[in-house]
Order: C-alpha cells, then sequence, then structure tokens
C-alpha cells in the first residue's frame, strides 16, 4: 500500500465517508489474491468473457426503474429490494483506481458485484451477515480484507450477537465457499430476470439463509 493511499484513506475515515473507505480499502490489499482469482476466472468460458468485456456493476448498467418491473422473486428486483432498504448506491466513484490488468479488473468486478452475492446466498447487510458473506468469500477467494473482516468485526458486536457465534457462523459459510463454483464466474447481469431459486441452481451457489440474521441496517446495534 503507498502513502498516498494511506493519507486518502484517513482522509475518509476523518470524513465519515464509509463506502468509499471500504472501497479504497479493499483496493488497496490483496493485489496478488486477484491476480490468481484472474486466472482461474481466465480458463472459465464465462469468466473469460467477462475479463475480456471488463462489465460494470453501475446505474449506467441496468437502471432502478427496469429493476422494479421484474417479478419480486427475481435476481434483479430481489437485488433491488436489498440495494434500496439498505441506501445502497451502486455508483462508488473511487478516483485513481486501476483497470489495467486482468487482476486490477478482477478485484473491482468482485468488490462491484458483493451485493448480488448478499442476494444469491440468502443474506442480509447487518454486520454479522457481512462477516458471514466474507467468510463465504474467504473460501472462494482467499484475501486479506475478507480475512480482516472475518478476524475483527465480530469484536465490535453487541454481546448478545457475540464474536463466537459470529465466528462459527462465518467458518460454516467458508466451507461452504470452498465446495460451491467461482461466483467471479457468474455473469449477474444476463440473469436479472430469473427467479433466485434458478440461479442458485445454475450457478450451484448454497442458500445461506440459515445462518442470517434478523435483518437491520448497517450501522445500528440491533
Amino acid at each position: 500500500m503507498t502513502m498516498r493511499r494511506v493519507c486518502d484513506l484517513v482522509a475518509l475515515a476523518r470524513a465519515g465517508d464509509v463506502s468509499r473507505f471500504v472501497t479504497l480499502a479493499h483496493d488497496a490489499l490483496g493485489d496478488a489474491a486477484f491476480e490468481r482469482l484472474a486466472r482461474r476466472m481466465a480458463v472459465d468460458p464465462v469468466g473469460a468473457r467477462i475479463l475480456a468485456e471488463r462489465p460494470r456493476v453501475a446505474e449506467a448498467t441496468f437502471s432502478r426503474a427496469e429493476l422494479a418491473c421484474l417479478p419480486e422473486d427475481t435476481l434483479g428486483h430481489a437485488f433491488l429490494r436489498h440495494m434500496s432498504e439498505n441506501g445502497f448506491d451502486r455508483d462508488v466513484d473511487v478516483p485513481g483506481l486501476d483497470l489495467g490488468t486482468d487482476g486490477a479488473y478482477a478485484k473491482v468486478r468482485w468488490r462491484e458485484t458483493h451485493d448480488f452475492r448478499h442476494v444469491l446466498v440468502g443474506l442480509n447487510a447487518g454486520r454479522p451477515d457481512e462477516v458471514v458473506l466474507a467468510g463465504f468469500q474467504l473460501g472462494q477467494v482467499p484475501n486479506p480484507f475478507s480475512l480482516l473482516v472475518v478476524a475483527f468485526v465480530p469484536l465490535i458486536l453487541p454481546l448478545r450477537q457475540g464474536p463466537f457465534r459470529t465466528w462459527h457462523r462465518a467458518f460454516t459459510a467458508w466451507r461452504a465457499g470452498r465446495r460451491a463454483p467461482l461466483l467471479a464466474n457468474v455473469r449477474f447481469e444476463e440473469l436479472l430476470g430469473l427467479p433466485v431459486a434458478e440461479v442458485r441452481r445454475r450457478t450451484g451457489a448454497p442458500n445461506l439463509a440459515p445462518l442470517s440474521t434478523p435483518w437491520s441496517p448497517i450501522g445500528t446495534t440491533s
């Protein structure tokens, strides 16, 4: 990590800009892990096409109005509901992100499809579920950012949620991630009109909803 990136992270933390802080922190870590991910994608037909075409998940890719017209059980509608209920924005602009190599693009793509994985594996967006998803992602793509989330976020959870219970759920999700096909090779944009259950069947993604906790917005203690 360069000194410039460290200074940028400190400035974002002081400003309370959580979305950009997480995006930039993710971008600053794990280059070798995502170079390995790009090589795994390159030997899969869909993964190779993703690397070649470099699609981005942004407001310009598909509008909220288009997603709202889809049936409620579809991936697209569920994704819209997930984003709207949590106040998330697909367009998090962080100047200076590197897209010059397959590994650099694979890292950005992995981050931009993060909330599709939330929906596909059935996890909410509260802090405990973020840890569980990080465990799943660590099983899929071993990387330092997910490891830090699994290791340290449970320590700031309310006592009734408990770090040990959350670590156990994350470990279960990690094992599921290791067994599941690589979700980096899924072109989510082409599956929006399908029921979530059908997308799970086609991609081999597990349903981790039994590991989920009741929904609460990120930042709350409930």
